[in-house]
């Protein structure tokens, strides 16, 4: 078990505390609401906790663009927990680090593509078609049953976004140019806020035409993302020899 610690922290009891910097999205901030902390974050500080024998940790996470996009939890430590832990990190080193086994995928969806990629590194569009084994039908039939599922639930989450675009149009009409607002009626009351949300971009446009003779310098082509596409068809017969 290692530790790569951001920081030591010293108490005003003199006790030593550990402090771990994290930055992340606006799109994260719910995760840390009613002093909650991200999963991921916790199990890497109690971690942490257990191989330095250290009984409190302090995470410091800044989730936006700027120092008011903050947030921070105090962490005790919890033996307990940290039991838990090391059984699980001591069944997957014995059973498969050791034995050279590739562990099965536990995470979501969006994590274990993301991890595929990591690991394979950019597409290359000139490599040879991959004849994927048959085993695999059961994984295409059931993404495109799953595709055909999503399509359909998307209509209705398309109808119902238009239904709430065309109640919401007349009380954001009624609030003009104002953030809040109240209705009463009927001895209930609904309170409403159209707050504005900033975010901070640059102008390509504006860069190019001021200073065109550093901006190509500066447009790097990555990977956004791979397309994926699946379509389901007769397998042709083999002539035969």
């Amino acid at each position: 078990m290692l530790a790569n610690v951001d920081y030591f922290l010293t108490l005003p009891d003199g006790r030593t505390a550990i402090l771990e910097c994290k930055t992340s999205n606006s799109h994260a901030k719910e995760k840390w609401d009613d002093d909650a902390v991200p999963l991921n974050y916790e199990l890497q500080v109690r971690h942490y906790m257990a191989i330095m024998n250290v009984d409190v940790a302090f995470i410091a996470c800044l989730y936006g663009n700027n120092e008011n996009d903050f947030v921070w939890r105090r962490i005790e430590r919890d033996v307990d927990f940290e039991a838990d832990i090391i059984a699980v990190e001591k069944d997957f080193w014995m059973n498969y680090v050791l034995t050279g086994i590739e562990p099965p995928y536990t995470e979501g969806g969006d994590l274990v593509l993301q991890s595929i990629r990591n690991h394979f590194g950019r597409a290359d569009i000139n490599a040879d078609a991959i004849e994927l084994p048959d085993h695999m039908v059961d994984s295409l039939t059931e993404y495109l049953s799953a595709k055909a599922q999503k399509s359909l639930a998307e209509k209705t989450v398309a109808a119902l976004k238009a239904k709430m675009e065309k109640a919401q149009a007349v009380f954001i009409e009624g609030m003009g140019v104002s953030c809040k607002a109240v209705c009463r009626a009927g001895g209930e009351e609904f309170i409403i806020t159209y707050n504005p949300v900033m975010q901070d971009e640059v102008d390509k446009d504006g860069f190019k035409a001021n200073h065109p003779d550093i901006y190509d310098k500066y447009i790097v082509k990555k990977e956004k993302y791979r397309r994926l596409n699946v379509k389901k068809t007769t397998a042709k017969k083999e002539a035969a020899a």
